[in-house]
């Protein structure tokens, strides 16, 4: 049995219909899924991306690699998808519930774009397409946190000015009910006319927005001005394939 044969076996099992739904779970991207099933490519999936499906189909993650080993029950790798904390149990890994569990499964987080409005401090939300239908967190993960999913919003990095912290095509968590100072935070904010995501630094008892690059001449630190800055929101969690 092919790796291809393997995967498609383990979606059944799992109840797992589509590819896009096997993307969602994981956090594979529906392409290398496609590719896996289709055994497209000299070289076989990466071992990473293999546990992750493991974890999805609820599957040992050797049975799914190589064949060998009990084809069924949970698997009990580990997965990071770029996690601010280690706290995997609530976040990425979704067993199959059971109707007693449900209402503590996973919470989608809508994927939206921000664009800058005429004005230096206004903003408007669209539906982000790009990126399929949202970023599923656990619940019991956003309960302990005290976050709500209804003000949270998921978005994708734009440009280098926040690397190594933040790179392009990370996906950020925003937390729109968040807009109070804190020194050493990364926020969204519409600024002169223009959406950016910067760390909010105290220094000389004053706020700075400030980039983590290192070419600080391309990306100088701006002086924060409730006149000229509008705060959207804080991130709380990123996404990100970088290591």
């Amino acid at each position: 049995m092919t790796i291809s044969n393997r995967l498609q076996e383990a979606m059944n099992s799992a109840g797992i219909t589509s590819q896009s739904e096997l993307a969602r779970r994981s956090g594979v991207p529906q392409p290398t899924i496609n590719r896996i099933l289709n055994g497209v490519g000299r070289q076989g999936p990466a071992t990473e991306t293999l546990k992750k499906l493991a974890v999805a189909c609820e599957m040992p993650f050797q049975w799914l690699a190589d064949g060998t080993g009990a084809e069924r029950g949970v698997s009990t790798e580990g997965v990071v998808l770029g996690m601010t904390e280690p706290d995997l149990e609530h976040l990425f890994v979704f067993p199959k519930p059971s109707h007693a569990d449900k209402a503590a499964g996973p919470v989608r987080i809508r994927t939206v774009r921000l664009r800058s409005s005429a004005k230096d401090t206004e903003f408007a939300v669209q539906a982000d397409v790009r990126s399929g239908d949202g970023v599923y967190l656990g619940k019991e993960w956003l309960q302990t946190r005290g976050y709500h999913d209804q003000a949270l919003i998921a978005l994708a990095m734009d440009g280098d000015s926040m690397e190594p912290g933040l790179y392009a095509g990370d996906i950020l968590v925003v937390n729109l009910s968040d807009r109070q100072l804190h020194d050493g935070e990364v926020f969204v904010l519409a600024y002169e006319g223009t959406v950016l995501i910067r760390r909010l630094l105290r220094d000389a008892g004053r706020w700075w927005l400030c980039s983590d690059s290192a070419a600080q001449r391309r990306f100088p630190r701006k002086r924060y001005a409730n006149s000229e800055c509008s705060i959207i929101g804080r991130v709380v969690f990123k996404l990100s394939e970088k290591i």
